[in-house]
């Protein structure tokens, strides 16, 4: 992996004969290094998805038939080999699994496609992958065996339980999601959890050797790691930080950072947790959509913008080193 670099590189996506336009869905990698899943809706109500690859060219994935009717969930995982593949659901069906070279796979599993869906796969080094999503509301955990045998793990009996973060380190998964209560709960997988002793709608979890850090819509907290395993206690948040949009966070030397987005003057905002200060990384696109990824090893932030849903689209890719933040 090469060293942290600062830039920014713009590329351009190919019109389409129909008019259609791209929507970013998520970054992998990084700088210019870095693919980007893109999703839009094509002739007849299918959704197409493909990847922007690190040369600039647009690598179809998979067409799926009249999802654009209905919810429709996508993601993108790098498997080991280095092939780029996406897991991707239509509400009422099944996960499947498609990839750049053509392949797929309909694991048999449903997921729920609703309007607050969202898939977060995780591909080990060995190629197993676990996946978070929602099977009838309730947060359920996917299993992907690198020989292909998948299967189901419930993780919680909820009539609105959906997954919203996810983090790891060497030691755990950490997940966050919205209980029925409507509290956010941080679960250490196979460890424990703890419960925010007030409401949220949305939860962002950043995990370090020794603590979880967790925003919610309401507040930050810092918890020991220490107070997640094998409990069942509750958390309390600080006040609330700058409002913005959260496409981002990590944990640096130990110092929790958010990556948001300002949604009056679209500047893209640093925020450090701990003190609610707000730094400008000096980007403006008037985007109408960011994603962002954290490299831990490089220490390296990849942002990812689209200025514009009409016309020539280009995406933008810029990379911050935060080693010194």
């Amino acid at each position: 992996m090469s060293a942290c670099k600062e830039g920014s590189v713009v590329k351009d996506l190919p019109p389409s004969e129909d008019g259609s336009s791209w929507e970013i869905v998520d970054v992998q990698g990084r700088g210019d290094e870095a693919s980007v899943l893109l999703k839009r809706e094509v002739k007849d109500k299918w959704m197409e998805f493909a990847f922007l690859e690190p040369d600039g060219k647009v690598v179809q994935v998979a067409q799926v038939p009249e999802a654009a009717q209905y919810a429709f969930s996508v993601a993108p995982l790098r498997m080991p080999s280095g092939k780029r593949c996406a897991v991707y659901v239509v509400s009422g069906g099944s996960l499947h699994l498609a990839c750049d070279d053509g392949t797929s796979e309909d694991s048999g599993i449903k997921i729920d496609g609703g309007s607050k869906a969202e898939l977060f796969p995780i591909v080990d080094p060995g190629g197993d992958m676990i996946l978070f999503g929602a099977n009838f509301a309730s947060l359920t955990m996917v299993m992907r065996l690198a020989d292909g045998t998948w299967g189901e793990s419930p993780q919680a009996q909820s009539s609105i339980s959906w997954p919203t973060s996810t983090a790891e380190d060497s030691e755990t998964t950490i997940l966050c999601f919205i209980n029925s209560a409507g509290h956010a709960v941080v679960r250490s997988l196979g460890r424990g959890e703890i419960t925010s002793s007030g409401k949220a709608t949305r939860c962002n979890v950043a995990v370090d050797a020794s603590s979880v850090h967790v925003l919610l819509d309401t507040g930050f907290a810092t918890i020991p790691l220490s107070a997640v395993d094998g409990g069942a206690g509750t958390f309390d948040v600080k006040s609330p930080l700058p409002s913005g949009l959260v496409i981002a966070m990590a944990s640096v030397g130990g110092k929790p950072f958010a990556v948001m987005i300002d949604l009056t003057t679209l500047k893209v905002l640093r925020v450090a947790l701990a003190t609610g200060v707000a730094t400008d990384l000096g980007t403006k696109d008037n985007a109408i959509t960011y994603r962002a990824r954290f490299d831990e090893e490089s220490r390296a932030l990849t942002v990812v913008s689209l200025p514009s849903l009409s016309g020539i689209q280009t995406v933008r890719i810029a990379e911050y080193c935060t080693a010194d933040w």
